[in-house]
C-alpha cells in the first residue's frame, strides 16, 4: 500500500528523469509534518535532488495496515511506495525509528538503494522499559496516552493535560500536532496507538548490527552528542565497524531531535552526503 508523502523539488510532467530521490522517515510518535520545515530550507540547497517526507504505518494519514507491525514491515511498505512511483530512492534518511525502519530496507536489497542515512539511532535491541533520558519519555508517553480518553475538546486540553501527567512544554506541545478532527467532534489521534506499540516492540527486538556488517549499501550512522541514545560502549563498537568508505559514524552537536537542535549543521552534513552518491 503507498504511504502518504510530500515532495520537495523538481516533480509533474516537466520533472528531469535524472533527477534523484532522497526520502526521510520520521520517528516514534511523528509524522511527515514534523519535516516539513526542515525538508522546506534543505531542498533548494541541491540541485537535482527530489525529497520526499513520508509518514510511516500507524503514523500521520497513513492508511490503516494489516499487522504485525514491525521495522520489516514498514520497509515493505517503502517497496510498495516506490513500486507505486515506478521509482525508488537513491538515498534513505531516518530518524530514530525511522533509522531502522532505513537499515531494514537494506535487508530486502533494492536495486535502487545507494545509501542509508540513520540519524542518532542506535542500531542494536534496546531494553525495555527503555533507559532513562529522552526515550524513557517515550515509553512513559505512550502509556500515557493511552489513559487519556478521546475524543478530546482542543489543542490546549491536551497540552494541559500532558503537563498535568509531568511532560514538558516542548513535548506537550509538539503532541498536540498529532491530534485531527474526528467523526463524531472532537479530536482524535493521527496515529494508532496500539500499532505503534508493536512498532517500537520490534524497534526494541530487532538488532541491526548484523544488516549493517552484509549490506554493499553504504551506511552512514549519525550520533548526536547531546542526546542519549548512544552509550561510551556502542560508539566504541560502531567505530569498530566504521571503514571510514561504506560504513561511517559520525557525530553532531545536538540533541535527539537534531533537525529541530541543529538544522544547519544537518543540512551541511546531509549535504555532504548527497554529493558524492554515485
Amino acid at each position: 500500500m503507498t504511504l502518504p508523502f510530500d515532495t520537495f523539488g523538481p516533480e509533474g510532467a516537466g520533472a528531469d528523469a535524472e533527477v534523484r530521490e532522497a526520502w526521510i522517515l520520521h520517528g516514534i510518535l511523528g509524522s511527515r509534518r514534523n519535516w516539513r520545515a526542515f525538508t522546506r530550507n534543505l531542498a533548494p540547497t541541491l540541485p537535482g535532488w527530489r525529497i520526499r517526507t513520508l509518514d510511516l504505518r500507524n503514523h500521520g494519514d497513513a492508511p490503516p495496515m494489516p499487522g504485525p507491525h514491525t521495522v520489516h514491515a514498514c520497509a515493505h511498505d517503502l517497496v510498495d511506495t516506490a513500486n507505486a512511483l515506478g521509482r525508488g530512492p537513491d538515498v534513505v534518511i531516518g530518524h530514530s525509528f525511522g533509522g531502522k525502519v532505513a537499515l531494514a530496507l537494506a535487508d530486502l536489497e533494492p536495486a535502487w538503494l545507494k545509501q542509508i542515512c540513520v540519524l542518532d539511532s542506535a542500531p542494536g535491541p534496546v531494553d525495555l522499559p527503555l533507559r532513562s533520558g529522552e526515550q524513557d519519555d517515550v515509553v512513559r508517553l505512550i502509556g500515557a496516552l493511552a489513559g487519556i480518553p478521546l475524543p478530546i475538546a482542543s489543542h490546549g486540553a491536551l497540552d494541559l493535560r500532558l503537563r498535568q501527567l509531568g511532560f514538558g512544554p516542548v513535548l506537550s506541545s509538539w503532541m498536540t500536532t498529532n491530534l485531527r478532527a474526528g467523526p463524531d467532534g472532537g479530536l482524535i489521534w493521527r496515529f494508532d496507538l496500539a500499532g505503534v506499540r508493536e512498532l517500537l516492540t520490534d524497534y526494541a527486538r530487532w538488532d541491526a548490527w548484523p544488516t549493517i556488517a552484509r549490506t554493499p549499501v553504504s551506511v552512514s550512522l549519525l550520533r548526536a552528542t547531546r542526546g542519549d541514545r548512544w552509550t561510551p560502549e556502542l560508539v566504541e563498537f560502531a567505530a569498530s565497524l566504521a571503514d571510514g568508505g561504506r560504513v561511517s559514524l559520525e557525530k553532531i552537536d545536538a540533541g535527539h531531535w537534531v533537525h529541530v537542535d541543529a538544522p544547519e549543521q544537518l543540512g551541511m552534513w546531509l549535504r555532504g552526503k548527497l554529493s558524492r552518491v554515485p
